[in-house]
């Protein structure tokens, strides 16, 4: 997904002797999972000549990832040669650096901020807005058949297939789809289809676009039976067209019907996201004793002095992508397998599904997930065994509070786990349960441990499906920590996420549910 970038900024220092400063902006990008984390270059602004409040008119535009963390820097420079483009040839004015993450999410639509310089607050601001770049998603269903076409040496009948090509702009044709073939018929059926608008047409509805009736022969060579040109806007308004000899347009050689044309809206996940779409996030840390002690050094819940445990860099890096999204960073957090002394009844119970958080609602941030595992470590017995399915049931109850049109969220919950499930027939249940609501699950396995198992949930290839149900959706993604344990953590985020989008639409989609217009704020 792409999004552009106005730029403006105002009250900028005045650099210039004679003249007021020159300004121009210079935007860069830094992800870690890109260049080593190096700053990159990505577009200029215009220079604007003699103006200390300049509204650059050169949009920046800049692949959005929901999976990584994403920074922006602005750097405004006074332009004192226009030979050069080397930024330290020029005056600088100050630079600004913010999530791009935080951009996407503000509601008002533009974001401001004091430019820097040497790391000090100026007087100087920037303002930047931010808006999706309109790309086409939309689908039309496409369904034809024929009558009368033309047999061959007027005995055998056709083995007909449909093809359809797209005009460039040198006259040129491109293939965008090619139906079944239906075997010895004058008047197949084809099977309905779906193709992107933006690649049958580059979303043109008036772009010419023609249609071919093709005899395929049983050594697979190809004949023009007949060939119509059309457009998009026809396809939807028109119900048959004659077709024609290819290279006599008088001669007609059957008739093309339109059974279905139906243009479809596809929104986007960022559409949701700018319409005010919460996306909440729930954690599950898996506390039984195959974890190790969590005091000894090569154990997984173990953290070095000054170092996070892997359940821990498991937890920010999925938990900082989200909090950018969360309207009130308010996380519910519990753990599983643990043994602990009850004060209701002063006996040992183990949990599968404990509270860590100091009330219902959850804690504070992914800081305040990171305080509640540290401190329910030492006031636990780790113990066992691993089980999933009442932790499933804990954030499926807390998902399927009503969405609407006017209250859209989606939650993720994000297992992490270091052993075997132990209850896989009772956790699919409740995974197929859950797949008809507005969540998805996340499993993070940590350690060296065989997690075969998780790939039957990590339904990729076909729908979960247990006891004679089949789950709705493909809610749950699984990752092995041990795949990225030499990589930036982000780089687990990005895995982890990448499926997030997708999951999100299609269940909105399922219940009908659009995005919401972008809040209009008047200006000041």
């Amino acid at each position: 997904m792409r999004v552009e970038l106005s730029i403006s900024c105002r009250d900028l220092a005045d650099k210039d002797l004679f003249s007021k400063s020159d300004p121009m902006c210079v935007v860069f990008m830094r992800s870690v999972l890109v260049a080593n984390g190096q700053w990159i270059e990505v577009a200029r602004t215009e220079e604007i000549r003699d103006n200390l409040n300049p509204d650059f008119a050169t949009p920046i535009v800049v692949e959005y990832r929901f999976e990584e963390v994403q920074y922006m820097r602005f750097v405004v420079v006074d332009i004192d040669d226009v030979n050069t483009k080397q930024l330290n040839k020029h005056d600088f004015l100050g630079e600004a650096e913010i999530e791009l993450s935080r951009l996407v999410t503000n509601d008002q639509g533009a974001t401001t901020l004091n430019l820097k310089d040497q790391g000090q607050p100026t007087k100087s601001t920037i303002t930047i807005k931010c808006e999706q770049v309109v790309e086409s998603q939309d689908e039309i269903t496409l369904q034809f058949s024929a009558e009368s076409l033309p047999k061959s040496a007027y005995v055998f009948k056709p083995n007909p297939v449909l093809l359809i090509q797209r005009s460039r702009e040198d006259g040129s044709w491109i293939p965008v789809y090619r139906t079944e073939m239906k075997t010895s018929t004058t008047s197949p059926v084809w099977d309905k289809f779906k193709i992107e608008l933006s690649r049958l047409c580059g979303a043109d509805e008036f772009r010419p676009l023609r249609i071919s009736c093709l005899n395929v022969s049983s050594n697979g060579s190809t004949k023009v039976l007949g060939t119509v040109e059309t457009t998009l806007r026809d396809l939807t308004i028109r119900d048959s067209f004659v077709l024609t000899h290819p290279n006599k347009s008088s001669e007609i050689r059957g008739i093309l019907k339109v059974r279905t044309a139906v243009v479809e809206k596809k929104y986007s996940f960022l559409e949701y996201i700018m319409g005010g779409t919460e996306i909440r996030l729930m954690v599950a840390i898996d506390l039984t004793r195959s974890n190790g002690d969590p005091n000894l050094p090569g154990t997984l819940h173990y953290a070095p002095p000054g170092g996070m445990s892997d359940y821990e860099k498991a937890i920010r890096a999925v938990g900082n992508i989200i909090a950018a999204y969360d309207s009130d960073n308010i996380f519910p957090v519990v753990g599983f397998g643990a043994k602990f002394l009850d004060p209701s009844t002063g006996r040992e119970t183990i949990s599968h599904c404990l509270n860590l958080a100091p009330t219902e609602d959850g804690v504070e941030g992914v800081d305040g997930i990171i305080q509640a595992y540290r401190s329910v470590l030492p006031n636990v017995q780790l113990w066992g065994p691993t089980v999933f399915a009442q932790v499933i049931r804990w954030a499926a109850s807390k998902a399927s509070e009503p969405v609407s049109q006017s209250q859209q969220h989606f939650t993720i919950l994000l297992i992490i786990t270091d052993g075997v499930i132990t209850d896989l027939d009772a956790t699919k249940a409740e995974i197929i349960q859950a797949s008809s609501l507005p969540m998805c699950i996340i499993i993070v396995g940590v350690g060296a441990a065989d997690f075969d198992a998780m790939d039957q949930l990590d339904s990729d290839e076909q729908l979960l499906s247990f006891g004679g149900h089949t789950a709705v959706a493909d809610i749950v993604q699984f990752v092995p920590f041990r795949d990225f344990v030499n990589q930036p953590y982000e780089a687990l985020a990005k895995h982890t996420l990448e499926e997030v989008p997708g999951q999100l639409t299609t269940f909105m989609k399922s219940k009908n549910i659009v995005p919401n217009p972008r809040p209009v704020y008047p200006s000041t």
